[in-house]
């Protein structure tokens, strides 16, 4: 008995050293972070992110373990339980981490639920550990309120669609239990360390201190989000439609609609025919083996037909520039008028280009012919 008490507490020991310096080690990652600026890596499966998530998974699972240690002899049966949970749950996080099996929900499923038991299990022996004797009746809603949250996080890893959201009667409910099982944890922790004569230690204070100082800068944080003027997409300038005659604009507004028009039919119509015409015309001479480079009237079709494309765009764009302040007009049917022929040419100029990228992407040597610097605009 001695001997196995030797143990857990030499157990225990270590992973409250493996905490301190997992915590350590994670300060010191997220400030070469912070100067090696990582927040613009953009991709969790980078390295780095995937070596600062397993810190994180660690300190955890050296968390938990070092209250699973200490009650390991005590209360038997839940210690094994937890012991488990953490076991599992940190086993299925590094294959989400590391792994590309992070794509198949049933492992978020298996991580979700072993990570809410190995929490929930943890805590119950916390509590039995930490709690005055004389709070029976105190001790039971606790638990039983912990035990209830625990059910209904767990039960979202159960459902058809993992990312669906929740009523409101479930944010209610599981609101509720949780403000009543910390609550309850707080004062039996509290009364048993008054029951024993203790003061709450060093480490939770200062704990309190920087939990207490982070929500303090989220708060700010998240009021000056909300409180502050949406950002616009576009700067836009004044706009000279509302100094124009409701009836000189909806002149306008007609010649610039017919001119849409003939920018799409026949302009962008016939521009796409004959690109697709021209791109069967090099195909077939490639499948015939002449595939290094173009013909003298085959450059001239791609470039004539490029510079054709520019000049329809920067038309569609000339009429976005000039309808985008519509919302000006201080006439209702003006300005729908004006919305929808800027919308369409916005419109236009997003699907020529989509598919000119689409026909050309995969032609190296269009592409690179359409790249190719301009004397005339270097």
């Amino acid at each position: 008995m001695g001997e196995e008490k030797i143990v857990v507490v030499g157990m225990e020991r270590g992973l409250r050293v493996t905490l301190r310096g997992l915590l350590i080690f994670l300060g010191g990652l997220m400030g070469v972070g912070a100067l090696l600026r990582w927040d613009r890596i953009g991709n969790l499966d980078d390295v780095r992110w995937r070596v600062v998530l397993t810190v994180v998974g660690l300190a955890v699972a050296a968390w938990l373990g070092g209250i699973w240690a200490r009650a390991g002899q005590r209360f038997v049966k839940t210690a094994k339980v937890s012991g488990a949970a953490i076991a599992f749950s940190f086993c299925c996080y590094l294959i989400v981490v590391w792994t590309s099996w992070k794509m198949h929900p049933m492992v978020w499923r298996f991580w979700w639920v072993s990570f809410v038991a190995a929490v929930t299990g943890t805590h119950i022996v916390w509590l039995r550990m930490a709690a005055a004797v004389d709070r029976r009746r105190l001790m039971r809603v606790t638990v039983g309120c912990a035990v209830f949250v625990a059910a209904m996080l767990a039960g979202l890893a159960l459902r058809t669609r993992i990312l669906d959201g929740v009523s409101g009667a479930w944010l209610w409910a599981v609101g509720i239990g949780g403000v009543v099982s910390v609550v309850g944890s707080v004062v039996l922790w509290l009364r048993g360390l008054w029951g024993k004569k203790k003061m709450v230690p060093r480490g939770v204070k200062i704990g309190w201190v920087v939990v207490g100082q982070v929500g303090v800068i989220y708060a700010a944080f998240y009021l000056g989000r909300v409180t502050s003027p949406p950002a616009v997409l576009f700067e836009r300038g004044p706009s000279g439609l509302a100094r124009v005659a409701v009836k000189d604009l909806n002149l306008q507004v007609g010649t610039d609609l017919a001119r849409l028009r003939r920018i799409i039919s026949p302009g962008l119509e016939e521009l796409e025919g004959k690109a697709m015409a021209l791109v069967k015309q090099i195909s077939d001479r490639r499948a015939k083996g002449s595939a290094d480079r173009y013909l003298p009237e085959e450059e001239n079709l791609v470039r004539g037909q490029f510079m054709s494309y520019l000049a329809y765009r920067d038309a569609l764009l000339r009429l976005v520039a000039m309808y985008a302040g519509f919302e000006s007009v201080e006439d209702p049917g003006a300005r729908a008028r004006c919305m929808v022929v800027g919308y369409a040419a916005g419109a236009m100029v997003f699907e020529a280009s989509a598919k000119m990228v689409a026909l050309f992407k995969n032609d190296a040597m269009v592409r690179g012919k359409l790249n190719e610097a301009d004397a005339r605009w270097v």
